[in-house]
């Protein structure tokens, strides 16, 4: 949600546009799942290696889903990075890049970081 939220913030964004998104896995299912409760198109650009139960998931929350393919340089167009990169100035499209987006972090800083401090009394 941090990534989107923030997009939010900057006027990147606006209810109805598409967010496109390279992901392997966590972060795709929270864009998904963002999507749906603030009104985003969503597309997810994944490897083909990527389990097809996650895909489903995605798709059943709306999500129009992309193989990409896989043992290929991650820049290059043919990976789902390289991919979202060249989507990234297309109309009505933004990309959430979470390699490169300081919000990925800052949920983890904020949110993921002291979730699991707590619920490991700190013995990490």
């Amino acid at each position: 949600f941090q990534m989107v939220n923030n997009a939010e913030k900057q006027g990147l964004i606006k209810p109805g546009d598409t967010l496109v998104c390279p992901s392997s896995g966590n972060t795709g299912t929270g864009v998904a799942l963002a999507s749906v409760v603030k009104g985003y198109n969503l597309q997810v650009l994944y490897p083909k290696k990527f389990p097809e139960d996650k895909a489903k998931m995605m798709k059943a929350l709306g999500a129009k889903v992309y193989k990409s393919a896989v043992g290929v340089f991650p820049r290059s167009e043919e990976s789902d990075v390289g991919m979202g990169v060249a989507l990234r100035n297309s109309p009505g499209l933004h990309t959430i890049e979470q390699f490169y987006d300081p919000g990925n972090a800052q949920a983890h800083i904020e949110n993921t970081g002291p979730e699991i401090w707590e619920q490991t009394k700190g013995k990490v």
